[in-house]
């Protein structure tokens, strides 16, 4: 599995878990990508930005 793939997977389980309540795993799964964003250079689609936590 390529990381664009792998980033894509932990996002979609991400969307997932907020949707269901479980904000402390999506919390988690969010750093996750963050962090996988940050160490491969890879940008975010919608903008161009790199990840950024709110």
């Amino acid at each position: 599995m390529q990381i664009r793939e792998v980033i894509a997977q932990l996002e979609k389980e991400m969307y997932i878990a907020a949707k269901n309540l479980q904000f402390e795993r999506a919390a988690r799964l969010r750093d996750k990508v963050k962090e996988l964003k940050d160490a491969h250079n890879i940008k975010n689609k919608e903008n161009g930005t790199s990840f950024k936590n709110h």
